[in-house]
């Protein structure tokens, strides 16, 4: 990527990789401990310390999400809003 036109992410996929993230972190807090195991597994191998390992690693998918969350549209005006004093 030519660093010269790199403006950052799109507000597009900034919004995807949020879900995306969202939802990867979501299925790993429901999985099962069975499931749990076995990707500890693949992803440190047979060790007692893959599952503090993975609960890292969901921490980590929450709070880059959190990070990711789009920021909420400002609030509208309503007619009950007093006129700024002069």
């Amino acid at each position: 990527m030519n660093p010269a036109t790199n403006t950052g992410p799109l507000d597009d996929d900034t919004t995807d990789l949020h879900l995306a993230l969202s939802l990867v972190e979501d299925w790993l807090l429901h999985a099962s401990d069975e499931t749990l195991d076995e990707l500890a597994d693949f992803a440190y191998g047979p060790t007692r310390h893959g599952h503090d390992q993975l609960r890292w690693i969901i921490d980590l998918l929450g709070e880059t999400a959190a990070r990711l969350r789009p920021t909420p549209p400002p609030a509208a005006p309503t007619t009950a809003d007093p006129e700024p004093s002069r």
